[in-house]
């Protein structure tokens, strides 16, 4: 399973993750476990505050010599 896959899914997962009861939080962390294979304390993080995704950064330009 590829990152972007990954991404996707605990993107979806995380919503679901915020709104619900500590029953039903068992239940989504370990199917997000079982999905992408992440380690149990990584995968409650990442639901918790899913990864920002990276912004291309601006190269700055220098200015002329005269």
């Amino acid at each position: 399973m590829d990152l972007k896959t990954k991404r996707m899914i605990v993107s979806k997962l995380s919503k679901e993750y915020r709104r619900s009861r500590r029953k039903q939080k068992k239940i989504i962390l370990d199917e997000l476990i079982r999905l992408t294979g992440y380690n149990r304390s990584y995968a409650r993080r990442i639901l918790r505050k899913p990864p920002q995704t990276k912004t291309q950064k601006y190269l700055r330009v220098k200015g002329s010599k005269y």
